[in-house]
């Protein structure tokens, strides 16, 4: 029997190397506005915010001065290739005119993208950082619910306790966390969940929390085929999208890309006459992907506008 995992890394070694070089706008003829690359450390003012190895995190920046700052992250699990590249993809497409986030109002929006989250991970191809833990398994809210190293304890990695600084300085009003491979939308925890483990929110973060969640499942058509999860249904405990959300106020949720590709077949056949091959169509993920974080980004821009007091959104 073939090991899966090798096999895997093969496959999207194949497909990554059909897309476009990594320079923003290769894919695309004629100059292009590139965005303005810093490192976290520097957006912080703190240089000892490094991952373990000590390596830097790129933060891909757009807009200075609009009122409500989103986040597109990826690569907290280092060996989901396509989510990084999907991320630098998205920000690319966004530096020249050509993405759907670009239809959000630039007076009232701004836009992090983060591809890299744990860059000892994508360096060495793994699912974890230097020293074996799982990212997405160290943040704050429901820290130690999962069968993963989690780390000693929540935010005792570099990797984490640099997205918290960066949250901190941001005031993130919106964040996507992507990662692979499985059809599934994952959104914080429910209310219910956080106080199985005695954490009891307030009556405006539960509000809060249900026009997220309507949001999401409004939106879950632009995805054929995914289902709707929570972090503490799954049992991810300390996961991203939990934090963000209940911790911070931040509208967030995990988008999982279905697949390892990035291009997939599509086959139509004409009924009328069976006879014929099917029509066979070359269908883009990352086109799909986009609409739904598009989607998702002005829901969480129409909600934060709408809500009295922006800032009471924030805590459990």
């Amino acid at each position: 029997m073939l090991k899966l995992r090798p096999l895997l890394k093969i496959l999207v070694a194949t497909s990554l190397a059909t897309l476009p070089t990594p320079a923003v706008g290769s894919d695309a003829p004629g100059v292009v506005e590139l965005p303005i690359i810093r490192t976290l450390s520097s957006v912080i003012g703190d240089d000892t915010l490094k991952s373990l190895s000590g390596k830097e995190f790129e933060l891909y920046q757009y807009g200075k001065d609009a009122p409500h700052r989103f986040l597109v992250q990826g690569g907290l699990h280092g060996n989901e290739a396509l989510a990084s590249h999907f991320v630098v993809w998205l920000a690319r497409r966004y530096a020249r005119g050509e993405s759907m986030l670009n239809l959000l109002p630039k007076e009232k929006v701004a836009i992090d993208f983060l591809p890299y989250a744990n860059p000892d991970g994508t360096t060495g191809d793994s699912r974890y950082n230097g020293r074996g833990v799982n990212i997405n398994r160290n943040f704050g809210i429901l820290w130690g619910l999962t069968r993963e190293n989690p780390g000693e304890s929540s935010f005792s990695e570099p990797e984490t306790k640099a997205i918290k600084q960066l949250f901190q300085k941001r005031k993130y009003a919106a964040a996507v966390d992507v990662h692979g491979y499985v059809n599934w939308i994952v959104a914080p925890s429910t209310p219910a969940e956080l106080a199985e483990r005695g954490i009891k929110p307030s009556r405006k973060r539960v509000a809060a929390y249900d026009t997220w969640l309507s949001a999401l499942k409004q939106e879950m058509p632009l995805l054929s085929g995914y289902q709707l999860k929570t972090a503490g249904k799954l049992g991810d405990g300390g996961a991203f999208e939990d934090w963000a959300f209940w911790s911070e106020g931040t509208f967030a949720y995990c988008l999982e890309l279905e697949s390892f590709q990035r291009f997939v077949k599509s086959y139509r056949r004409d009924f009328n006459d069976i006879t014929k091959e099917p029509e066979v169509r070359s269908v883009d993920l990352f086109t799909r992907y986009e609409a739904f974080v598009y989607r998702m980004f002005d829901h969480a821009l129409k909600a934060r506008e709408a809500a009295d007091d922006p800032a009471q959104l924030a805590g459990p």
